[in-house]
Order: structure tokens, then C-alpha cells, then sequence
């Protein structure tokens, strides 16, 4: 059966709809597979130590656990901030979609470059925890443009640990692109303890 000249364009045309379809989902859909902002995520065979979670739970003088490795640039530090002492620190909101609500919902809180600032300008490769035993490896370089920040409130609301606090580490989605679902292993929820493993030289 011979292809007439209307044949062989559409013929063209599904090639050139085939190769544009295979750019994007490499290149666009997904962004991050060539270069993981997600070393790891909640694999207790492979993360390193962790402090107890402070007690009570979501003690709101004891809200965040931050420390440095021995082995970083920065050496070996430790600070553990309040909730007030993060509310000190300049408040950044957006408003933005997610994977765990229907609507847009706003978001408040210290950007998390300016919390590591305190303890290790140069940051690179970061463990977080949360009080419900998960875990992820970030690479903290690669997220630094999403400009993250450890949400205290959300809507305008303190966020309590039924509300997954009291800090979920966030970033405006809409704002930045970002593909949906891509980046749900970062968004720690009920989040205490960051390590730096990992800094600049």
C-alpha cells in the first residue's frame, strides 16, 4: 500500500509530536533526575544519628534542633531555637498549592538559608527529621533558589502538631513551577532536627 503525499505528513508530523513529547517529559516533567535534590528519604538504615525528640512533644521552647557535623567546615555546633527566637528572624509568606489540601493555602516562617546561617553559612548536604520518625537527605544547594522556609503559620495561624507542626519546611510551588508532586519527599512536616553533614570548603 502506497503512502500519498497527506500520508507522509501526518507520518512527519507524529515524529515531530513524538520527539517534542519525549523533550518534555525529560526535560520539563522531570527536572530533577539528573541532578537529586533528594539524596534519600526515610531509610534508617543509612541516616546518621538523631537527638530524642524534646519533651513534650512540639514544646514550643524547644521547637527546632540544629546542628553541624565534626567532620564540616564549620565544625561541631548545636543550636536549639524557640518558637519565639524563630519569629525573630525576618518572616516570609506565600501563598501556594500542595499535595495535602484542595485549595491554595498560605504559608509563614524564617527562611530555612537564614536558620543555617547561624550555624553553617556554607551548608551543603542536610538531614531533617520529623517528630513522627521521618526523615530525608537534602542537598541544600540545589534548593536554595526555592528559597524554603520553616512555615510556622499557616493561613495566619500558628501550626500545631495535628496541623502538622509545629514547623513543615515549605516552598511556594506556584511561585517557582515547580512540577507537581516533585518535591513532596522535601516537604517535612512536624519538623525538629536539622544536621549539617556535609559543607563548602
Amino acid at each position: 500500500m502506497k503512502c500519498g503525499k497527506s500520508c507522509l505528513i501526518i507520518l512527519g508530523l507524529i515524529l515531530v509530536l513524538a520527539a517534542v513529547g519525549f523533550y518534555l517529559s525529560k526535560n520539563l516533567i522531570h527536572p530533577l533526575n539528573d541532578s537529586p535534590i533528594i539524596t534519600n528519604a526515610d531509610s534508617s538504615s543509612s541516616t546518621p544519628p538523631f537527638p530524642p525528640v524534646p519533651q513534650p512533644a512540639g514544646n514550643r521552647e524547644k521547637v527546632l534542633i540544629v546542628e553541624s557535623a565534626p567532620s564540616t567546615s564549620c565544625g561541631s555546633k548545636e543550636l536549639v531555637f524557640s518558637e519565639k527566637q524563630l519569629q525573630e528572624l525576618p518572616q516570609h509568606t506565600f501563598k501556594t498549592r500542595h499535595t495535602w489540601a484542595a485549595e491554595a493555602q498560605e504559608f509563614t516562617g524564617p527562611l530555612l538559608a537564614d536558620v543555617l546561617k547561624l550555624i553553617c553559612p556554607s551548608a551543603q548536604n542536610l538531614y531533617l527529621r520529623s517528630l513522627d520518625q521521618y526523615s530525608v537527605m537534602v542537598n541544600f544547594k540545589k534548593i536554595l533558589d526555592y528559597e524554603a522556609i520553616l512555615a510556622l503559620k499557616i493561613n495566619g495561624k500558628t501550626l500545631s502538631i495535628r496541623e502538622k507542626g509545629p514547623l513543615w519546611l515549605m516552598i511556594d510551588t506556584d511561585g517557582h513551577k515547580v512540577p507537581t508532586r516533585s518535591l513532596d519527599n522535601l516537604f517535612v512536616w512536624q519538623l525538629y532536627y536539622i544536621r549539617v553533614l556535609t559543607s563548602d570548603e
